[in-house]
């Protein structure tokens, strides 16, 4: 959705070029560019680098036409930017108040040539195509022109300045770059299409797949989406709420929670290999230990919020040495201060316990009188806990 609202970006100013006075296209443009940076704040300076793109090309016509600069849309262009740009970096600030590292950084030693090469190589034919194009136009390329190959250039120099965090996330801006550089391949092998005729649908087909080819390799060999070490659980979509499908054996657990805790319900487990926060629409005290990654992720939930979001890994830590005291630990005392740790939030908790491993919790639950079991079943209990014990 967001590369689909950056295209919308770029075909909207594709437009303004030639109506440049239309104040409803303007209005368009930053709401585009609001809701780009909310939806999406990695893509916002790929779209800012459009918008710098467009300014260049308007001034570069008017050079070259011996006009005077439209400085009120130029103007226009800087309010939206500075609109936009004051929205996002506020909402970026937000979502990452409790950071320990930081959001992105620089490129650190060599490994930017390395990127460079990666970057050129990744979009080289469309480079190529962009190359033909401009020397067909020179020393006259449009607007347009212009725009897509500033706002390509621009997105390959922020795959290779920047670093962010959590997998190399910046390799999205290639993506971007090959949005704004397609159009150039395209435009290059028109010729050579209508010399072809009916000839060029197989060979370019057969060039597609020959490119392709890299990316095929590496998705068998390296990336594989069927990779017997995931668990892959089947869902119910005919719901708003995303749900496991009934066959699945723990879904009646997972549906319990969702329908006999309060919303606002910390949820207390030590192991599960599904995202319990998707299915069961609660907050987890600390994500659970996982055998295996999530599936179409491929990453565990400790390791998206250490790696990509920046949190502490020593509190993820220190509470799961919380639930592993009140999970294994005999001393009536020790359980009490891990339970309440897991209440210090003055919210409800819902123990997500195994009837078989975790029956010296449960009964030292029920004699202390610390909250009352919701459901029992599939070899599960969860006990809901209120913030007071004698709810």
């Amino acid at each position: 959705m967001a590369l689909g609202l950056f295209v919308a970006i770029l075909y909207l100013l594709l437009r303004q070029q030639e109506d440049r006075s239309n104040g409803q296209l303007l209005v368009l443009l930053a709401l585009m560019m609001c809701g780009l940076g909310l939806m999406y704040a990695l893509l916002f300076p790929a779209a800012a680098g459009l918008i710098g793109a467009q300014g260049i090309a308007i001034c570069f016509d008017a050079f070259r036409a011996r006009e005077r600069l439209p400085w009120r849309y130029l103007l226009a262009l800087g309010a939206c930017m500075l609109i936009s740009g004051a929205l996002t970096a506020a909402y970026v600030s937000f979502l990452n108040v409790d950071r320990v590292t930081s959001a992105v950084s620089l490129t650190s030693g060599q490994y930017w040539l390395w990127k460079a090469v990666a970057g050129v190589i990744a979009t080289l034919p469309l480079l190529l195509g962009l190359g033909v194009v401009l020397r067909r136009s020179w020393p006259k390329p449009s607007k347009g022109v212009i725009l897509l190959a500033l706002g390509g250039v621009s997105s390959l120099a922020l795959y290779v300045v920047f670093y962010i965090p959590g997998y190399y996330n910046e390799y999205k801006y290639v993506l971007t770059a090959a949005i704004c550089l397609t159009p150039f391949a395209a435009l290059a092998l028109e010729p050579l299409a209508g010399r072809l005729g009916w000839r060029a649908y197989p060979a370019f087909g057969l060039a597609a797949l020959i490119l392709a080819f890299p990316l095929g390799y590496r998705l068998v060999t390296e990336w594989s989406w069927t990779n017997p070490q995931t668990y892959y659980p089947l869902v119910n979509i005919q719901s708003f709420d995303l749900r496991l499908a009934d066959e699945e054996k723990l879904a009646p657990v997972w549906d319990a929670i969702r329908k006999d805790t309060p919303s606002d319900s910390i949820v207390v487990i030590r192991e599960a290999d599904v995202h319990l926060a998707a299915l069961t629409g609660r907050q987890l005290y600390v994500p659970p230990h996982q055998r295996f990654p999530h599936a179409g992720v491929g990453i565990a939930s400790e390791n998206i919020l250490v790696d990509v979001r920046g949190y502490d890994r020593q509190v993820i830590e220190d509470r799961r040495r919380v639930l592993d005291t009140l999970f294994e630990s005999d001393d009536s005392l020790r359980m009490a201060d891990s339970l309440d740790r897991t209440l210090q939030f003055n919210r409800p908790v819902a123990i997500v316990a195994e009837t078989d491993s975790s029956t010296s919790l449960l009964d030292w639950l029920a004699v202390e009188g610390r909250g009352h079991p919701v459901y029992s079943g599939n070899g599960f209990v969860i006990w809901l806990i209120g913030v007071s014990d004698d709810e």
